[in-house]
């Protein structure tokens, strides 16, 4: 077995105040259990984007999180936005953009109401 040499640092105060965060990047919008570690089938469809600095405000409006503090790791689901605010792009890793200007528009009440009519018909 291989032996490794690293040293805990403790760090005191609100540097590690956001832990759920770090280990599972939850979604930020209130009611939405997805994170990013769900499994495989899901993510297939399943994308996670980064608060945009020029309209970060409008985004926390959107998500009904007032006095949220945003963090570089904050994500909100693709689950939130219009089919047309997002592209799809040809690279390898086939990773989702938004369009600029984007903004969160769908919340847990419409996607169910819209999930279950198309699961109950």
């Amino acid at each position: 077995m291989q032996s490794y040499n690293f040293t805990v640092v403790h760090r005191s105060g609100v540097q590690h105040a956001n832990v759920d965060a770090l280990s599972r990047r939850p979604c930020a919008a209130v009611g939405c259990n997805y994170y990013d570690r769900r499994d495989a089938q899901e993510m297939d469809v399943l994308s996670f984007f980064t608060f945009p600095s020029d309209i970060r405000r409008k985004w926390i409006i959107a998500i009904q999180r007032d006095k949220f503090a945003v963090t570089p790791h904050t994500r909100v689901s693709s689950r939130h936005f219009k089919a047309e605010d997002i592209r799809e792009t040809a690279s390898e890793r086939g990773r989702r953009l938004l369009k600029k200007g984007a903004v969160p528009a769908l919340f847990w009440l419409e996607l169910r109401i819209r999930d279950c009519r198309s699961a109950c018909n």
